[in-house]
C-alpha cells in the first residue's frame, strides 16, 4: 500500500514535469516512439507472433501500428496534459478513473483486517506498516490516526509527552535527516488530512452513487469499494468476451 501511495504522489507530480518540456522535446519522444512503432520484423517468426497476438486479442487490426502513428502526429502537448488530467491523474480523472490495485501482504508482517481498510484511511494503513517494519511503533492502528492528527493540527506536546507516541512521531515528522520509510510515510499521511481539509471547504469529492455490499465489497474512507468477500464478488461477475473489433476486417494480404 505505500508502494502504492507512493506510485500516486509521483503521477500528481509528473504532470509539473509535464508543463515544463518544450514542444521540441515532446515531438522528439512522439518521434523516438513513431519509429520504434514502424520498425520491421526481423524475422518471419517475429512477424508470426505479432499477427498472433492481434489474433488472439479479437481485434483484427493488423495495421494498427501505422494508424497509431499517423494519429501521435497530431499530438500537441495541450492533448498530452489533457489526457493526463481526464485518464491518469488520480487526482483529477475522479469521474473517468476506475483502477483495481492488489495489494499483498507477507505472511510474516502485520497486515491490516478488512475492518481496519474501512475504517483508516490508505496513508494511515502504510504508515502503520512502516512504523512496525522500523520498528518504532507497538501500538495500535488508532494511537497512529490521532497522533497524526495532533502533528497535522500543530499541537504543542506538554513535557509529560516526551515519551509518547505522538511526541516519537512529532520528532520524526521533523527529522530533515531521516531515510526511514517512515518518515515519507508520515509526510503523505498529514498531507492526507490537509487535502481532505482543503477539498471539504472548496469542492465535492467524487465517489461512486452505487452500493456494491451486495457483490462482497465495502467502502473505504476515500470512497472507493474494496473486494471483502471474493467468493461473493466472483459469484456475481459473470465472464466478459473478447473485445468486438471496431473498424471493418481486411485481410493483410488480399487475394492469397
Amino acid at each position: 500500500m505505500y508502494a502504492k501511495l507512493r506510485i500516486d504522489n509521483f503521477i500528481r507530480e509528473f504532470r509539473g514535469k509535464l508543463e515544463e518540456m518544450s514542444d521540441d522535446s515532446i515531438q522528439e519522444k512522439i518521434g523516438a516512439l513513431s519509429k520504434s512503432l514502424l520498425e520491421k520484423h526481423k524475422s518471419i517468426g517475429e512477424e508470426a507472433l505479432s499477427d498472433w497476438d492481434v489474433i488472439e486479442g479479437g481485434w483484427y487490426n493488423f495495421d494498427s501500428n501505422h494508424k497509431l502513428v499517423e494519429k501521435l502526429r497530431l499530438v500537441t502537448k495541450e492533448d498530452i496534459i489533457g489526457a493526463w488530467d481526464r485518464s491518469i491523474n488520480p487526482t483529477t480523472a475522479a469521474e473517468n478513473y476506475t483502477r483495481i490495485d492488489y495489494y499483498a501482504w507477507p505472511q510474516k508482517m502485520w497486515s491490516p483486517q478488512s475492518e481496519d481498510l474501512v475504517k483508516y484511511p490508505e496513508t494511515i494503513i502504510a504508515l502503520y506498516g512502516c512504523l512496525k517494519y522500523d520498528g518504532i511503533v507497538s501500538g495500535e492502528l488508532a494511537d497512529v490516526a490521532e497522533a497524526v492528527a495532533l502533528i497535522q493540527a500543530g499541537i504543542e506536546l506538554s513535557e509529560s509527552d516526551t515519551d509518547s507516541l505522538a511526541s516519537r512521531l512529532h520528532q520524526l515528522y521533523n527529522d530533515s535527516n531521516s531515510t526511514l520509510k517512515s518518515k515519507t510515510a508520515l509526510e503523505m499521511a498529514v498531507e492526507h488530512i490537509e487535502n481532505d481539509k482543503r477539498q471539504a471547504d472548496t469542492t465535492t469529492r467524487y465517489e461512486s452513487q452505487n452500493d456494491y455490499h451486495e457483490i462482497g465489497m465495502r467502502k473505504t474512507p476515500e470512497g472507493t469499494w474494496m473486494i471483502s468477500d471474493i467468493d461473493t464478488f466472483k459469484a456475481a461477475n459473470g465472464l466478459h468476451p473478447l473485445p468486438e473489433p471496431i473498424e471493418e476486417l481486411v485481410p493483410k494480404y488480399p487475394g492469397v
